[in-house]
């Protein structure tokens, strides 16, 4: 499917001074047109794109994740299954970003720790999971729960099992969906 870019001009672009258009520009000679720059047209590609937005349940806290978010993970280790969380990936300020004050929990006892769980510290939402070391690329892992979303904006997407409580390996997919596992 091709991206359709939205042409009509935005209060950013109609913003721009003489001192953003290029050295010489004459208005007499030239359109008075708005210069579409390359951070504008990433910009207006990035506002196009899907969005996906979670909140917790007073709204302190919340998650976007830009683009399609792919398959959802369930996971029966002793965390998501307690928490009854369904993950998106992604890492760290690039599609998924986190807004709001959040506690965090670690598994007290674990001398190797590998994520930290964000929940609310008004309504106990988990928001996400984070990982506390980078990837050999230097970037890091983030997951987002992806139950704080409106129902009717994920209920499609498909879901991978993930036995995280004894195997740590993907399991067989069953044909389930996210809006399979609200009840």
């Amino acid at each position: 499917m091709e991206a359709e870019l939205d042409t009509r001009v935005d209060t950013r672009a109609a913003a721009m001074s003489e001192y953003s258009r290029p050295a010489g520009f004459d208005s007499t000679h030239h359109s008075t047109a708005p210069i579409l720059t390359a951070s504008l047209l990433s910009s207006a590609i990035r506002e196009t794109a899907a969005m996906l937005v979670g909140t917790c349940h007073c709204g302190a806290l919340n998650w976007t994740l830009e683009g399609d978010p792919g398959s959802i993970t369930a996971c029966n280790c002793t965390l998501c299954r307690r928490y009854g969380a369904l993950w998106a990936y992604d890492y760290e300020g690039e599609r998924i970003r986190i807004s709001g004050p959040s506690s965090v929990y670690t598994r007290p006892g674990k001398a190797d720790l590998t994520l930290e769980i964000h929940f609310c510290p008004i309504c106990g939402c988990v928001l996400c999971w984070r990982g506390l070391r980078l990837e050999q690329d230097g970037r890091r892992r983030i997951a987002v729960n992806i139950r704080l979303a409106p129902p009717e904006a994920v209920a499609d997407l498909r879901i991978d099992h993930f036995d995280g409580l004894d195997s740590f390996d993907d399991l067989p997919g069953d044909g389930r969906c996210v809006r399979d596992m609200w009840f």
